[in-house]
């Protein structure tokens, strides 16, 4: 899927609230996700992944177990229920063992990156910080990190006061829906990507 980007003068155009799931959708916040990214050499700074493009420009997401039994039970099905699985059993005497493709197989070592963001500022677009601020971060040690970590918020760029704030039950506070990525970039529903109730 590509995403189209938009430029934030472009949304402030409509003189409308603008919702955090359309900045990241921005040309500015691309190109400092692009800046952070290279920095880290394209790989989660916690677990040391790599993001590997698919062969179908976009990422895949690991197959849960009882997804991939899904997956075998309907292959094994579609097989036997086709007309050439119908002439293998007759030439052979059986069917052959189904696994997992291995095209998914592989997507276990395809990751979704993140850029991270150490802390918020409140009123600051996700590009405006400082690139010490933010982190590459694999989709699955992004979702740990929010587990783990609370985001402290800020009101001013001097950090001198934080919010207390309750994570977004359905992201764990990253913003992203991982098994979504394929709608809207994956951003979270709850909370419209800013990953607080």
């Amino acid at each position: 899927m590509t995403v189209k980007y938009i430029d934030i003068n472009d949304l402030k155009e409509n003189n409308r609230l603008i919702y955090y799931s359309e900045l990241l959708s921005t040309i500015q916040w691309r190109d400092k996700r692009e800046i952070i990214l290279e920095r880290d050499d394209y790989k989660c700074q916690s677990c040391k992944k790599e993001q590997r493009p698919s062969q179908c420009q976009g990422n895949y997401r690991e197959m849960n177990a009882d997804e991939k039994i899904i997956h075998i039970q309907q292959s094994k099905l579609d097989f036997e229920n086709s007309d050439f699985g119908k002439q293998y059993l007759k030439a052979v005497g059986n069917y052959p063992k189904f696994t997992t493709p291995k095209i998914l197989e592989d997507s276990q070592h395809i990751v979704i990156l993140h850029v991270h963001h150490k802390y918020y500022i409140k009123n600051n677009y996700p590009w405006q910080y400082d690139d010490d601020a933010l982190i590459t971060l694999c989709s699955k040690c992004h979702v740990i990190t929010h587990q783990k970590e609370t985001i402290p918020i800020y009101k001013t760029s001097k950090k001198y006061y934080s919010t207390n704030t309750i994570p977004c039950d359905r992201c764990y506070g990253t913003g992203y829906l991982r098994e979504f990525h394929y709608h809207l970039s994956g951003i979270c529903f709850g909370c419209g990507g800013e990953g607080i109730k």
